[in-house]
């Protein structure tokens, strides 16, 4: 089996998805009912100061963080599966090769997030358009008027989906450890992509072409999560699960 089958590659996704299809389908049910709330505390000016424009121009800024840690999530949930001591031994010992396991985390959490925060966005944003449309008209209005309420947000995460993907799962991969170590490795990793990000958009926005300062956004971002992945798979070929020891759920 040294070439690569994607009937065996579908197979595999088709198995991991059902391992994490329960909490796929919390998120899905969750997710809505979040970004819904975002929209309700800013109009309602619940932490966010400001006239009704302002609060309402808040919408995209917050909902951005959500889909950020909902996608550094599924990120994580997908890699910690099998790097702890049972499901690793079960995705280890599949019939298929190095290189469809591998695929098979880079892109499934990828389709399962833009698939559930596409999803839950459209749902969201019917329901608040319905809402406002036919109970509180003016702000509905207000709300038609601010240039960014997350529209571009789908566009947005398409390209961090890529880009987070491509540097926390190789480092989820080559620090594979306790799953607390994970978590907060994964959380400090966070922090630190939107500061990279935040200075490199900051140095973007300076620039008088919108289309060179978004390049100089991706393609940087682009050719590390390039280099983290070949780096990545060299380890993931290495890895093996011991098991002389306790798995990271605690069990023996």
């Amino acid at each position: 089996m040294s070439n690569f089958s994607m009937k065996r590659f579908w197979h595999l996704c088709r198995l991991r998805f059902s391992e994490n299809r329960r909490v796929l389908v919390l998120l899905m049910l969750g997710l809505p009912l979040l970004l819904f709330a975002v929209k309700v505390i800013c109009a309602a000016g619940i932490f966010v100061n400001g006239d009704m424009a302002v609060r309402l121009s808040r919408i995209a800024g917050i909902t951005r963080l959500i889909g950020f840690g909902a996608l550094m999530y599924m990120i994580v949930l997908f890699v910690d599966r099998v790097l702890r001591r049972e499901d690793g031994i079960r995705f280890f010992t599949l019939p298929v090769t190095n290189l469809e396991r591998y695929i098979s985390l880079v892109v499934e959490p990828l389709v399962c997030f833009m698939v559930i925060w596409t999803v839950s966005w459209y749902i969201a944003e019917l329901v608040w358009r319905l809402i406002l449309s036919n109970v509180f008209p003016s702000t509905y209005a207000i709300y038609c008027s601010v240039p960014d309420t997350g529209q571009n947000l789908l566009v947005l995460f398409a390209v961090a989906a890529v880009v987070f993907n491509g540097i926390i799962m190789p480092i989820q991969i080559s620090v594979a450890s306790s799953r607390m170590n994970k978590i907060v490795l994964s959380i400090g990793i966070f922090f630190l992509l939107l500061v990279f990000f935040g200075f490199i958009l900051m140095f973007s926005v300076a620039l008088n072409s919108k289309l060179f300062a978004i390049l100089t956004l991706v393609i940087p971002s682009l050719w590390v999560a390039v280099v983290l992945q070949r780096a990545a798979y060299r380890r993931f070929c290495q890895f093996e699960i011991d098991l002389n020891v306790e798995g990271n759920d605690g069990k023996e």
